[in-house]
């Protein structure tokens, strides 16, 4: 075979191999050969569902196996079998998944809305939880299970959460403004503020709620 015989047919055989590597990167498996932690997690959890399809990948040389529920539930674990990301569709988060006093204060003050999804990473060896809920906020908690961000898009946090003298300097500073956003960093709290003239503010605090400093946050 001639040189540009070999250049025409090139093409194809890198075709073949990719997807040939592809397969080996994502196929599906049986129950039995999911890690046995990721097992008992949907046996605990979510034991009246029947598992419709197992998916094993591989990311970066690690396994990941997605798992779908016949009740609607997304599951994804890593390759020991810890959860990383759950979606509930149509039935409610299990109790005992995320920490209680996290979804204690999920319950208390964002009775109105579900968890849609939840998940869980790892930063410097600490767990760390995002949770989506239905009336569109965005939560995220500590491995004990204290907030350290919320993110209200369509309705301002709710009364109770942020102390007292936060609330208050914000009236202060902006009349009628409306809080849609709060996240703990070393040292005090941001403050995410819409003024009522629809211009939005960064408003930083100390540990002891008192006023740092304020700037307009330009979207960038």
């Amino acid at each position: 075979m001639n040189v540009r015989k070999l250049l025409m047919f090139l093409p194809i055989l890198l075709g073949v191999w990719m997807l040939s590597g592809c397969d080996d990167d994502e196929k599906k498996i049986d129950l039995g050969e999911l890690p046995a932690k990721a097992r008992s997690f949907i046996d605990n959890y979510f034991h009246n569902a029947g598992i419709l399809s197992i998916v094993q990948e591989k990311e970066n040389g690690h396994k990941e196996y997605q798992v779908e529920l016949s009740d609607g539930t997304d599951l994804e674990f890593d390759e020991d079998g810890e959860w990383t990301n759950i979606k509930c569709h149509f039935n409610p988060l299990p109790a005992g998944i995320l920490p209680a006093k996290a979804h204690s204060f999920i319950d208390n003050y964002f009775y109105s809305g579900d968890i849609l999804s939840i998940v869980q990473e790892k930063e410097n060896g600490h767990k760390e939880y995002q949770v989506e809920l239905s009336d569109g906020t965005d939560l995220e908690f500590d491995e004990d299970g204290e907030w350290t961000n919320i993110e209200c898009h369509f309705s301002p946090i709710p009364t109770g959460i942020l102390h007292a003298k936060v609330e208050a300097k914000v009236e202060e500073l902006h009349p009628k403004a409306s809080i849609y956003g709060v996240e703990k960093e070393p040292g005090g709290y941001v403050v995410e503020v819409t003024a009522a003239d629809g211009i939005d503010w960064d408003m930083r605090f100390n540990t002891r709620f008192e006023y740092i400093s304020q700037s307009q946050d330009r979207h960038d």
